[in-house]
């Protein structure tokens, strides 16, 4: 039957990036059969008589706050002898937000249009030579637009589902403090992944996030961003939009603005404001 002793905890530690480690020894007694057996009975022993068991892997340290044990080193120092090397490690405490990592890209979308960089319509013509009657039709292309992407990754303790249910699929509502300058409905919450590789004490979180196609104005300058699905009038005759179609009868956002000949915008994603993540890095 097994006996176990835990040493006195040690007056010495290690100070990391990561935090403060510190370790103990626990020593087994009475251990029978092979070697590899007594290395894994000892890691896992239960005084037969004291009840004092060798501590679990993501057990709290006995007197130090946010110290867990995260490695058990088992070494036979004689037949029926094992001691165990016990390494505790710090993790992040609750919502600890003051490691929190950031990174950009960029994405690039095919969008369809009917302006050319300068914010004016595309038209081909066409003249009849029998009749020299002329024909005008409004052209459709489809371009390539890159967006900006955003990696935001944080620590915390607090299981990240209630974020994936109230932010993914979701736009800003209002400027986004980790974005200077934005505006309400320039930035999709793509995706929201976590993982914890202690049991639960702790969870990484990442959000990626994406800005919107670039809205542009009559003369072609950006004026905003936006996910609304844009859509183009097209002429049932033809299947082209028509060439004479102007900002002043053309459609308007449900914003009131307009984003450019024969155009419209539907929001279509719904809004939730991300400044209650808390995601504290700020950018331009």
């Amino acid at each position: 039957m097994a006996r176990v002793k835990l040493d006195n905890i040690k007056n010495s530690g290690r100070l990391t990036r990561d935090g403060w480690e510190l370790e103990r020894l626990a020593t087994v007694y009475e251990l029978t059969g092979d070697a590899h057996k007594r290395l894994v009975d000892a890691a896992e022993a239960v005084d037969s008589v004291t009840g004092v068991a060798v501590p679990s892997i993501d057990d709290a340290h006995p007197s130090v706050d946010d110290l867990y044990l995260d490695e058990i080193s088992p070494l036979s120092v004689a037949p029926k002898v094992v001691k165990l090397r016990l390494s505790y490690r710090q993790r992040p405490g609750v919502d600890d937000e003051s490691r929190v990592l950031i990174s950009m890209s960029t994405a690039t979308r095919d969008v369809e249009t009917n302006l050319d960089r300068d914010g004016n319509m595309m038209n081909v013509t066409y003249t009849e030579g029998a009749t020299q009657t002329t024909y005008h039709q409004g052209v459709i292309v489809s371009v390539q637009r890159s967006s900006r992407v955003l990696v935001i990754t944080r620590t915390g303790s607090i299981f990240p589902m209630m974020d994936a249910d109230d932010y993914a699929d979701h736009v800003n509502s209002r400027p986004w403090d980790v974005v200077i300058g934005s505006k309400a409905g320039e930035w999709l919450c793509r995706q929201i992944n976590s993982e914890s590789d202690n049991n639960g004490i702790s969870y990484e979180e990442q959000f990626l996030f994406e800005r919107g196609i670039a809205v542009l104005n009559k003369e072609g300058k950006v004026t905003g961003y936006s996910w609304g699905a844009e859509a183009i009038y097209i002429d049932p005759s033809t299947g082209r939009p028509p060439h004479d179609v102007s900002v002043t009868n053309g459609m308007r956002s449900h914003r009131g603005t307009a984003l450019g000949a024969s155009y419209a915008a539907f929001e279509v994603y719904p809004e939730t404001d991300f400044n209650a993540l808390r995601l504290t890095p700020t950018i331009g």
